[in-house]
């Protein structure tokens, strides 16, 4: 596969001024970072071929849920880049 767009779950801490009850809640953080970072490991390890691209996308604003997300794809691949 040449592209994959991964949407995945999240805190939806985005949505807040839209739906300030996400605010209120406190979301099972870690078992959302780690089904974060599975289905972008399992994209970049058995889905995408070579060069492909994957958009990683959620609708958080918690650094933990993208950027750092993305830092430990960008370490463990070889040749992965951002852009």
């Amino acid at each position: 596969v040449s592209a994959v767009l991964v949407d995945a779950p999240c805190s939806a801490t985005g949505l807040g001024s839209r739906r300030p009850d996400i605010l209120r809640k406190a979301p099972e953080l870690d078992d959302l970072l780690d089904t974060q970072r599975k289905l972008a490991e399992h994209t970049v390890d058995s889905l995408l071929d070579a060069g492909g691209i994957m958009v990683y996308a959620t609708c958080s604003l918690l650094k933990q849920e993208s950027e750092d997300q993305m830092k430990h794809i960008l370490e463990r691949t070889d040749g992965a880049e951002m852009e």
